[in-house]
């Protein structure tokens, strides 16, 4: 198998992230051989980590059930849901394992 220039690699992955459309980015990213969807959307996250995020078949699994194919139309889902449960646990998280009569008195 023949190498991908790295030049190519830069100037692909490059204008895929000038782009304001998430699904011409994922598919611009997955022009490059050897990138295919989770790995586009591990390049975005790490991008834009407050607008994207991995999507592989263990969060789709989890997220979606499993058997469910990954569509482009689940990953605004898949982000709400991701980006929730960061603002629970950062929310709620000092309170768990802890009841609603023993909170006030925690020692912690």
């Amino acid at each position: 198998m023949n190498a991908v220039p790295d030049q190519f690699i830069r100037q692909l992955s490059g204008a895929a992230l000038l782009l304001d459309d998430p699904k011409t980015e994922l598919d611009t990213l997955t022009c490059i051989p050897g990138i295919g969807n989770a790995t586009a959307t591990l390049v975005l996250a790490f991008y834009d980590p407050a607008n994207y995020a991995i999507g592989d078949r263990y969060i789709v699994d989890a997220l979606l059930g499993e058997g469910h194919g990954m569509r482009l139309t689940d990953y605004p889902k898949i982000l709400k849901e991701l980006l929730i449960e960061i603002l629970v646990d950062s929310i709620f998280g000092p309170l768990r394992g802890h009841t609603i009569r023993n909170i006030g008195t925690s020692r912690t």
